[in-house]
């Protein structure tokens, strides 16, 4: 399976395409993310709010 990181190109398009919603994501939180996704946690909102509000 293909490691994500902030490099990676998904990880990129992901940008790319919150950038037309006129969103984006501080790079921080884009290794927080990161981090989620590789640890296979089941995301929640919960888990979305929480690490919007570290």
């Amino acid at each position: 399976m293909l490691k994500l990181s902030v490099e990676s190109k998904e990880f990129q398009q992901i940008l790319h395409n919150l950038r037309l919603e006129n969103m984006s994501l501080p790079l921080e939180l884009q290794h927080k993310v990161v981090e989620v996704v590789q640890s296979k946690q089941k995301i929640t909102s919960e888990l979305i709010q929480g690490l919007i509000s570290r």
